[in-house]
């Protein structure tokens, strides 16, 4: 008849192959694992004390079981010990004094119990009872408590050990290992604990062998853990297979005879061949080429090959063109170990080089596109710089005989025509008209003119900024005041948001001023209702001004290029804007000129928001050469009385251009000057020496000598230094025509009423 003792017997055994099966398995995953090492010798005193207690249960006497017990004494003690080890090393805790003292205290039980059981002083009895021959404690043996509290400790520290471990690493890996570990620590440990430990205590036996069954469900999930996870620590092997499956050229590792005892996963790829296909190879069967004395060579240690173009086969027979280079192992005694062969696929050469050709034929072709483009760009700005020169002679012309027609009509002849005529009313009507529209369209092509000489300096690097400290709020003040009419005319609101007690900056205040104006004016032109507002405060070291707007904004794609030359956003067929696309350009410019930034806010249908910065902290008012001679001039200038006089004051007109010399003439009728002229250089210094007149008015580009030089010459001659100039010109170099000995230096087209203003200054005495 079967026996229970018999069926514990059984589960006991096969608790001991389980035991076993894993902790081999698991050692064989990493052999040079801690982990595994610690994991196997844990599974090992398991197995032990299964094994033992495989007899005990059905012994046939008790002396019988006694002797199996004085055999699983080894592993109850050992598997306390092994516990603890494994713990530290899954959890990676340091070793410390205190590691070592703990590793030290767990032997202590083992010693004892190996003690007791070879003398008389017992822990443990047994008795017979139906499931065979069941373990009591004997309750009053000092070294039963110590054995029981080991056992306790061994669980709770192994189980704290792992949850500090799950809260302290940052893995996904291990805390999923850790949190796994600790459950199956809580539903294994205990409940064996309360049948192994506490029954037994309480003389009660409900299941001998249900202890080892929550023992194995515990190995069960330690090697789940670690066959899932892969819990296991780098090694140099496997660090040494990690390198090699990652270098991208093919490598093959072979012994001392040329044996192929590794490849790596490029080289399979791309012959075609699995690892374990070319294991039973030599080198040489991978190569068209023999290679016999060279391998040899090789393999000798005697010589090392770094460059070697030669032909691999394909599983399919095919021959790869590859670069190898080959080289000896050899061990720190000098014997050759093998070999190590590194070969590159030509074929992605070749490919690298006509990739490589190619994108230094595209560079090639930028570059001289690149020079071209520059060739062109300053064509194009040497172009626009002499049209736009030459412009202005010209339009001199035009702008100063339509002011004189238009005030000879005014005041000569339309005083004398009848009255009462409508058509003769009609008619000089129209005329006047026509000639605003001319001074109007001949202003337009003005500004047209210095915004694109404007860009041209900027771009060259020329433009000469004249420094002083302005209150930026009183800037701000009279460009509004300026531009309120043009606002009202559109119905819309101009407002100005601007702090109070702004501090000074140093800057161009024209420059600046053209900024605001040119920003309101763009402002009130895209915009229909609504209103525009200015915005000036100040931003750490920054005077912050915006310029803000209720009109038709900017779409995402053109924010850009609004700063960009000639760019003007509107379709140019139909509701393209008046102007040259240059304003804002400009404005960019000198606001970086004066260490500034702007940018652009806005969102289509929304309106627009121009923002730009100005540094606060700039060096003091500098004023520049040309700066201090003017303000010297002006105060002597102040100082003389302009309702002099005239009547035989001599005026040299000194032009190459006889329709500049003729509108010069007939705008200074009035003043009853004597008008002297000159056609060259030389013959204007020949004329100034002769007639000493008491101004000089002189263009700069005239034939022979230029007038920055004949005004050196003037002004270097004692008897003509003191004959004030005027200088007229298209040439925008006012530093140099003042420090050529000019007092004045004005732009065509002349502003005839400027110029009457000046002459009467510089030529009337008190």
């Amino acid at each position: 008849m079967f026996r229970t003792a018999t069926l514990f017997s059984f589960m006991s055994f096969d608790a001991c192959i389980i035991y076993l099966y894993f902790g081999i398995m698991v050692y064989r995953l990493n052999m040079k694992s801690k982990i595994n090492t610690q994991f196997f010798l844990l599974c090992l005193s398991f197995a032990e004390w299964s094994f033992a207690f495989a007899f005990i249960y059905d012994a046939p006497t008790k002396a019988a079981a006694w002797s199996w017990y004085r055999i699983a004494v080894i592993g109850l003690g050992t598997y306390e010990v092994m516990a603890i080890q494994f713990f530290f090393a899954l959890t990676k805790v340091r070793r410390t004094a205190l590691t070592r003292v703990i590793n030290i205290l767990v032997y202590i039980p083992l010693v004892l119990q190996i003690v007791t059981i070879s003398g008389k002083t017992m822990i443990t009895d047994f008795v017979s009872t139906k499931f065979g021959w069941v373990e009591i404690f004997a309750t009053k043996s000092p070294i039963l408590w110590i054995q029981l509290f080991n056992v306790v400790f061994c669980i709770l520290l192994g189980l704290t050990l792992t949850f500090l471990w799950y809260r302290r690493t940052k893995l996904p890996n291990e805390k999923k290992q850790a949190k796994l570990i600790f459950v199956i620590g809580i539903f294994s440990f205990f409940p064996g604990a309360i049948n192994n430990i506490v029954l037994p205590l309480a003389h009660i036996t409900i299941m001998p062998s249900l202890g080892q069954l929550f023992l194995v469900v515990f190995i069960i999930g330690i090697s789940y853990s670690i066959k899932n996870y892969n819990l296991m620590t780098l090694t140099a092997e496997i660090a040494v297979n990690e390198i090699i499956s990652k270098i991208m050229d093919m490598l093959v590792l072979t012994d001392q005879y040329g044996m192929i005892i590794k490849v790596n996963k490029n080289l399979e790829e791309m012959l075609g061949y699995e690892e374990k296909e070319l294991l039973a190879k030599s080198f040489g069967e991978l190569v068209e080429e023999p290679l016999v004395e060279v391998v040899e060579k090789v393999a000798r240690g005697s010589d090392t090959i770094k460059s070697m173009e030669l032909n691999y086969r394909t599983k399919n027979e095919d021959l790869l063109p590859v670069k190898a280079s080959m080289s000896s192992i050899i061990d720190k005694n000098g014997f050759v170990l093998g070999m190590v062969i590194v070969a590159h696929d030509m074929r992605l050469t070749k490919k690298l080089q006509d990739e490589v050709s190619e994108r230094m034929k595209i560079a090639q072709s930028l570059m001289e596109s690149n020079e071209k483009l520059k060739e062109l760009d300053k064509l194009k700005s040497d172009f626009l710089s002499t049209v736009s020169h030459e412009l202005r002679t010209p339009l001199t012309s035009v702008l100063g005989f339509a002011k004189i027609i238009r005030k000879k009509l005014e005041e000569t002849i339309y005083p004398v025509l009848p009255d009462g005529d409508k058509k003769v009313e009609r008619t000089m009507s129209v005329l006047l008209d026509n000639i605003d529209i001319i001074l109007v369209e001949g202003e337009r092509l003005t500004n047209l003119i210095n915004d694109v000489l404007d860009i041209e300096k900027m771009e060259a690097g020329k433009i000469e900024l004249r420094l002083e400290e302005v209150e930026i709020g009183s800037v701000i003040k009279k460009s509004i005041a300026v531009f309120s009419s043009m606002a009202e005319q559109k119905g819309i609101r101009l407002i100005n948001e601007s702090e109070e007690s702004l501090p000074k900056i140093v800057c161009d205040k024209d420059r600046i001023t053209q900024v605001i104006a040119n920003l309101l004016s763009n402002a009130i032109k895209f915009t229909d209702k609504g209103a525009v507002t200015c915005f000036a405060t100040q931003s750490g070291n920054n005077i912050r001004i915006s310029i803000k707007d209720d009109g038709i904004g900017i779409e995402a794609e053109n924010l850009t290029a609004v700063f960009d030359k000639f760019k003007q956003i509107g379709d140019t067929m139909t509701d393209k804007p008046k102007g040259t696309g240059l304003g804002l350009p400009i404005c960019k410019q000198i606001v970086e000129y004066h260490g500034g930034k702007i940018w652009v806010e806005s969102e289509f249908g929304k309106g627009s928001n121009f923002i730009f910065l100005l540094p606060v902290n700039g060096d003091s008012l500098k004023e520049t050469k040309d700066e201090i001679i003017k303000n010297s001039v002006h105060s002597d200038i102040n100082n003389k009385n302009p309702e002099c006089e005239k009547n035989s004051k001599v005026v040299l007109v000194a032009d190459d251009e006889a329709a500049i010399r003729k509108l010069v003439i007939e705008g200074l009728e009035e003043c009853n000057y004597v008008i002297e002229e000159a056609n060259d250089g030389l013959s204007t210094i020949q004329m100034a020496k002769k007639l000493k007149p008491d101004v000089i008015i002189l263009d700069i580009m005239m034939p022979g000598i230029n007038g920055f030089d004949v005004t050196a010459v003037l002004k270097n001659d004692p008897e003509t230094a003191n004959i004030p100039i005027v200088v007229i010109s298209i040439i925008e170099n006012k530093e140099r025509g003042l420090k050529s000995g000019a007092d004045y230096y004005l732009l065509k087209p002349i502003d005839m009423e400027e110029l009457v203003d000046i002459l009467g200054k510089l030529i009337c005495t008190e």
